[in-house]
């Protein structure tokens, strides 16, 4: 477990490198033309993928436990929310607007699906009601994530959403999520057959489109604006804010008497937020120059939930065996 949790998620290594060669070698005039096209498909391509993969009936037969699953949607939705927006608040004039925009948008992604799942089931929490309570907040987000956008984002910060942003919403988000779910039950065996070819698919997806984002940007000024500074800020709130989050679920948990199993499934499904829905959801809804620096706050996040999330699974295990013996002896 030491060794998993010393070892960086490698989509962060390609997130890097596409990010240093945009900022070197940006794609531009018909190149970049080329470049943003492929983005867009990749984009409705993820999430007719994202549709396809998400199993209705694992969220009809965990719906039963309707209390755990709400909650983990209220803090997804609410309460992390109203983290971000207060950490924006608290440091408007310190940091660089885009960068707090990219902060509430963190705030108000979906939780993750695999990794959830995964360190819940290393911790010795409820992997059913888990994969229910993160499929959930997936499906949740597609709808919610660009509507709490529009509600924060324009009245909170200086960045506004893309004139058009619901209509690209729909068409390459809602339209591609609703035919995978659609196609979902006759498709979903192939896709379980060739995980490691899908996985693979999505991830140089989300690198397409972080290099098209970061071209545009750069093309903009983007290193012109933003320095070290501001980076070593950024990581800062982050680090912050992934604190609040999860000590958040866990007070929550702690408060509202739950079992030790549906705390940990609230730990990790409420506190997590999915790198692989924001990038593309933050390319549709945001001004093409505006992307590269909202998507940092989340590229950030996604690495430390990765790394804290792993700590705290390997103790929750270490404490359950422990309890385990002590009940045995």
């Amino acid at each position: 477990m030491l060794r998993y949790v010393a070892r960086l998620d490698p989509l962060i290594f390609g997130l890097v490198i596409a990010v240093a060669i945009a900022s070197v070698y940006p794609a531009t005039g018909r190149g970049f033309t080329v470049v943003d096209a492929a983005s867009k498909l990749a984009i409705s391509l993820l999430f007719f993928l994202h549709g396809a993969k998400l199993s209705r009936d694992a969220v009809i037969s965990g719906i039963v436990d309707w209390r755990l699953h709400g909650i983990v949607l209220i803090a997804s939705y609410v309460m992390l929310p109203i983290f971000g927006v207060t950490l924006a608040h608290l440091f408007a004039g310190y940091v660089d607007p885009t960068l707090l925009t990219g902060l509430i948008f963190l705030a108000i992604l979906p939780s993750t699906v695999q990794s959830s799942i995964a360190f819940t089931a290393i911790a010795g929490g409820r992997v059913p009601a888990a994969i229910c309570a993160a499929t959930l907040s997936n499906l949740s987000g597609v709808f919610l994530t660009p509507l709490l956008a529009t509600l924060l984002i324009n009245t909170q910060t200086g960045v506004t959403i893309a004139p058009g942003a619901g209509q690209v919403i729909l068409i390459q988000v809602l339209m591609p999520f609703a035919i995978g779910q659609m196609f979902g039950p006759l498709i979903r065996r192939h896709i379980e057959n060739q995980r490691r070819l899908i996985a693979i698919i999505d991830r140089l997806s989300i690198l397409l489109v972080v290099f098209a984002a970061f071209s545009e940007a750069v093309n903009h000024g983007l290193w012109k604006t933003l320095g070290a500074p501001d980076l070593a800020k950024i990581v800062m709130i982050a680090a912050l804010f992934l604190m609040l989050a999860i000590g958040g679920t866990y007070t929550a948990g702690r408060f509202l008497r739950l079992p030790r199993e549906s705390r940990i499934v609230l730990l990790f499904c409420g506190s997590k937020k999915s790198l692989m829905s924001g990038v593309p959801i933050a390319a549709a809804l945001f001004p093409a120059k505006a992307i590269g620096s909202i998507i940092l706050p989340v590229m950030i996040y996604h690495q430390l939930q990765i790394f804290l999330c792993a700590i705290i699974a390997a103790e929750y295990q270490r404490r359950g065996r422990e309890n385990s013996e002590i009940t045995r002896s």
